[in-house]
């Protein structure tokens, strides 16, 4: 008797017969399953979703309210909570209610929440109107800076940060590597960090970094980007920074692991016998604290605005410089990772074009129809 014979005779059996209650089996989440729902989300999203459902439990508590199963009515209150709830970092500090689109991701990590334990994840339709009606109130705050991008760094800006950090420290001299080499590789901070020693290649041209993953690559099938000498300018050369920085870690025996790694307050560096910081801290730099290296070195250079320096501002940065110095978008666009067409190159260079292109400089010059 074939397969489909067998099926088919079976047919009456098990479309037809009594309904059975699930097992306890049935009811019980192979472990493997958990560990690939945490891999399918970055880790920062992870971080944001553990921050906002720590938030939104402490709202449940303070106002009463059931936190699972949640109803649509106690989202909607969460996210009017949210609005707000005084802001105690970034730059808005000390003003009243989170940006539009962080509430966005708490409510979408309350749905995660709900999802995890089997419940029904309540509606966000009115709660999202709520958060369409702060953003407009918002709008009307001039002293509310929500969307503003983190400035560019630019070369200029570059020499300054640059000469803030002492090359004869361990610190300093892996800060520049990482100011330099970010701006060479229009790099997320993430993509800093997860470089290893093992991923550079010196060629006559300068340096190929392998980026195993990348925040539009999750599934790490992994570019190599080229970062030639910069003969022109030695001073902000990476390939020339991060050579000198791999020759300090391997002159304290470190050829492996992590390129950009902790330095405790005695300038030693993490994997040396000296190094005396935290216990259990990471070998590896996470992305927020390479986005304190840019911060630190611009807060000591004194540079205009220095607080509002973050970590794309080594990204916008190379995109502004090369288009600035006459870069094809194509070629900016393939080194810093982003699609082909993909409109936020185009926001990055905007600045560059907007001056570039400008149709009142021409005011002045030769006029149509005159001789």
């Amino acid at each position: 008797m074939s397969q489909m014979e067998s099926w088919q005779g079976r047919l009456p059996e098990v479309f037809g017969g009594p309904k059975s209650a699930p097992s306890e089996a049935d009811l019980r989440r192979d472990p493997r399953v958990l560990r690939f729902l945490q891999q399918a989300r970055s880790e920062s999203t992870q971080r944001a979703y553990r921050r906002y459902i720590t938030m939104y439990l402490d709202f449940c508590a303070e106002t009463g309210r059931t936190h699972l199963p949640g109803t649509s009515a106690t989202l909607e209150a969460y996210a009017a909570w949210l609005a707000e709830r005084p802001v105690t970092k970034g730059r808005n500090k000390g003003k009243l209610g989170m940006a539009p689109a962080s509430i966005q991701l708490a409510l979408s990590a309350v749905r995660a929440l709900h999802h995890a334990h089997d419940h029904d994840a309540p509606s966000t339709r009115l709660a999202k109107v709520v958060v369409e009606g702060h953003a407009r109130e918002r709008a009307n705050d001039p002293e509310i800076l929500d969307g503003k991008q983190a400035p560019a760094i630019r070369l200029p800006t570059l020499v300054e940060l640059i000469a803030a950090c002492d090359p004869d420290t361990n610190a300093g001299l892996r800060d520049r590597a990482m100011l330099t080499l970010g701006l060479a590789m229009m790099a997320r901070r993430s993509e800093l960090a997860i470089i290893d020693i093992v991923h550079l290649r010196d060629v006559e041209a300068g340096e190929e970094v392998f980026l195993r993953k990348s925040k539009t690559d999750q599934h790490g099938k992994g570019r190599t980007v080229k970062v030639p000498w910069f003969t022109a300018m030695p001073d902000l050369c990476p390939v020339r920074y991060v050579r000198a920085w791999r020759a300090k870690l391997a002159g304290q025996g470190i050829a492996d692991g992590p390129l950009f790694r902790a330095v405790d307050r005695h300038d030693n560096v993490h994997g040396t016998a000296a190094w005396a910081g935290k216990p259990g801290h990471s070998v590896r730099m996470d992305p927020q604290t390479v986005e304190r290296v840019i911060a630190r070195a611009a807060l000591k250079a004194a540079v205009p605005d220095a607080s509002s320096y973050k970590g794309h501002s080594l990204r916008a940065g190379g995109a502004t410089v090369a288009r600035e110095y006459g870069a094809d978008v194509l070629f900016i666009a393939r080194q810093g990772g982003w699609s082909e067409r993909s409109p936020v190159v185009f926001r990055y260079i905007r600045d560059v074009d907007e001056w570039e292109h400008n149709p009142m400089r021409l005011i002045g010059t030769n006029r149509r129809g005159s001789s």
